[in-house]
């Protein structure tokens, strides 16, 4: 047996009272009633809150995130926590979900941060915040791009190309005819060498391509892996660092790369996904199916779609139209039964089955038989 803290019985209760439910966020869903309107449950199925806002927020229907959700009145936007309280006030035109402690808003067209007791730790002047990373903000404005820190002082001047999100503390500016990387003090860490195409640092590499050649360099822009091209063209098809290796193809043939460059051929296949559980979904064909990084097959290539469910070991697959969840060694978790499954979030996830709605957990169980 294993502990729960959650109760199915409970929840297929919730599931009869409502045509559609969220995903479960800070412990709680949400379902519409057109007389009470937005109602909470927990995991046990208990009424927690009913709300007598319009939902904002970027999901649309109401969520708390981090304790406290985006909420609309008459026609503004603010923040309430679980008890009903304004915390943030309804002086916003749009709000954003929060996460580490941030949220994006907007006022007038413009585009901010604030924190969780409502202040503007980035002030609402900019077109779009594209990401906030440890104190530090990639915004646009008039066209152009640039970094800042919370004080808003500029660590990176705007110029009119485009930045990417950080990883690692490190993000592409995209020069139009090359990439550079800068880190998160606005140093400039890999200059322009004419890189046609890059992909984020993971496990400090990255994957870049120049003149038709593929490499995944450091964060010191040296060459670490060079890598081949196929019939004069190089092959794009390859995956971040995760667990000390990537995944590629080479002239059809699927490989693993550890980062001194050693290969190992383990499969022939038309494209593949990777996972940072070892598994790796591949496809030939129009079938897909899950092997390991040794090759070994987990999951027989007979399936229409396999996809990540939200938990790294589970994964959801579909065939004729059904879909169910198999774990990354080959076993049936639940039976190919559902029109639609959603993704994990808080140990459940959300069904439907026969035109009715449910959750299921990890372990397969359902609130269609509790």
């Amino acid at each position: 047996m294993y502990a729960q803290d959650y109760d199915l019985r409970g929840l297929a209760e919730v599931c009869q009272k409502h045509g559609e439910l969220s995903d479960f966020s800070d412990g709680l869903c949400t379902g519409f009633d057109n007389d009470r309107g937005q109602i909470y449950y927990d995991k046990f199925g208990k009424e927690v809150y009913v709300s007598q806002y319009e939902s904002g927020g970027e999901a649309g229907y109401g969520i708390f995130s981090e304790g406290l959700m985006a909420v609309m009145n008459d026609g503004k936007h603010g923040y309430i926590d679980k008890s009903g309280n304004i915390v943030i006030p309804f002086i916003y035109d749009w709000t954003f979900d929060f996460k580490d402690g941030v949220a994006k808003v907007e006022k007038e067209g413009k585009k901010g941060i604030v924190d969780k007791n409502g202040k503007e730790i980035i002030a609402c002047i900019y077109d779009d915040v594209i990401d906030f990373y440890k104190g530090i903000a990639i915004v646009s404005k008039d066209n152009k791009y640039g970094m800042i820190d919370k004080s808003g002082n500029t660590i990176f001047p705007f110029q009119p190309y485009s930045i990417d999100k950080l990883s690692e503390g490190i993000a592409w500016v995209n020069m139009g005819n090359s990439y550079e990387a800068i880190d998160m003090s606005g140093k400039v860490v890999v200059s322009p060498t004419g890189y046609a195409d890059v992909r984020p640092f993971s496990e400090g590499l990255a994957f870049v391509e120049i003149n038709n050649e593929g490499a995944f360099i450091n964060t010191l822009g040296e060459t670490v892996i060079k890598l081949p091209q196929n019939n004069g063209e190089t092959i794009m098809r390859y995956s971040s660092f995760m667990n000390g290796i990537a995944i590629g193809i080479e002239k059809e043939k699927l490989v693993t790369i550890d980062k001194e460059g050693a290969k190992k051929v383990i499969g022939q296949y038309d494209d593949f996904e990777f996972y940072k559980g070892g598994s790796i979904i591949v496809r030939k064909g129009e079938k897909r199916g899950l092997i390991d990084k040794e090759g070994k097959i987990l999951i027989p290539l007979i399936y229409d779609r396999i996809s990540n469910s939200g938990e790294e070991n589970l994964f959801i697959v579909e065939r004729n139209g059904k879909s169910g969840l198999f774990d990354n060694h080959g076993k049936e978790v639940a039976p190919i039964v559902y029109s639609y499954i959603s993704f994990f979030s808080e140990g459940l996830v959300y069904v439907s089955k026969d035109g009715k709605l449910g959750f299921v957990d990890k372990h397969g169980k359902s609130t269609f038989n509790p």
